[in-house]
């Protein structure tokens, strides 16, 4: 009898081995330079995906596609220096390097890389620094540095800041291109989120800037896929149109009834794409290139 209960328990052992690895943590802080990051992984399964939020909302935004993801998908996301658990910089640092740390306390050597917005342009500059690293990339709204923002965009961004400062959240976010129209829940959801984080908008940032990526962009060789929001910003539509035509084999789709912050509105069908992406089931509707 001994021994048959031994012999079950050794044969289940890989399975709860595994499911084990598949909980999900609370999160963890490791050291960078001068200074710590928060990071959290879940999931188990043959592929790895690295989230980088945007610039205004911490690694909260990824909630509802996470558990998504993490059915299949060996996830990582992280709060960015001064965004979320993550402390604001004191020094210069590398926020690629932030990156590279973040990856190898996971312990991935290589992954699907998602950035949305400057987490999409800090992506594009991780990719040009670690092309061995990102199987694939998909960035959603990227803000790619070097590719030229308009008038109206600056006199746009002035516009919301300094609702931001008057305490306007909410008129901030609804007069942005943040959400599309009727997404009251999605908008009210983040305007929460920045309540209760001021620090997401209220922080210093040292970063020592990464080399121009613009002209950069023809040397990417991870398959690409660019996701802009059917209502986000010209000067947006733009930049993922500019990214598609520099980045070779890049494909660009506009998600329909979305804006900026597309993961937050509908965050099934941006996983969807995510997950058809990384098991290049896309292909389908893309040709081989994907």
């Amino acid at each position: 009898m001994v021994r048959s209960v031994f012999i079950l328990v050794l044969s289940l052992l890989p399975t709860l081995v595994a499911a084990v690895a598949a909980q999900p943590t609370s999160g963890t802080f490791i050291a960078v330079e001068n200074g710590q990051v928060w990071y959290q992984t879940w999931g188990s399964g043959p592929k790895a995906i690295v989230l980088i939020h945007d610039g205004v909302l911490h690694s909260a935004v990824w909630d509802d596609v996470w558990p998504i993801l993490c059915k299949d998908f060996r996830v990582v996301r992280f709060d960015r220096r001064g965004f979320g658990r993550s402390p604001a910089a004191t020094a210069h640092y590398s926020p690629v390097d932030d990156v590279t740390a973040v990856i190898r306390a996971a312990g991935l050597d290589q992954f699907v890389l998602v950035g949305s917005s400057s987490g999409g342009g800090l992506a594009v500059d991780f990719t040009l620094q670690h092309p061995e690293a990102v199987e694939r990339m998909v960035l959603v709204g990227p803000a790619i540095s070097d590719l030229a923002q308009s008038q109206y965009f600056r006199d746009r961004v002035d516009a919301m800041g300094r609702r931001i400062q008057q305490g306007d959240l909410e008129g901030a976010l609804r007069d942005s291109w943040a959400f599309a129209p009727g997404h009251e829940a999605a908008l009210k959801r983040a305007v929460a989120l920045l309540i209760a984080n001021p620090q997401d908008l209220n922080h210093e940032d040292p970063a020592r800037p990464a080399p121009v990526a613009k002209p950069l962009l023809p040397s990417i060789k991870a398959p690409t896929l660019i996701l802009i929001g059917e209502y986000d910003i010209a000067d947006n539509h733009a930049q993922a149109g500019a990214a598609e035509a520099l980045i070779l084999g890049a494909n660009r789709i506009v998600v329909r009834d979305t804006a900026h912050l597309m993961y937050l509105e509908h965050p099934d069908v941006f996983a969807t794409l995510v997950e058809q992406f990384a098991n290049r089931t896309l292909a389908q509707e893309f040709g081989s290139r994907l």
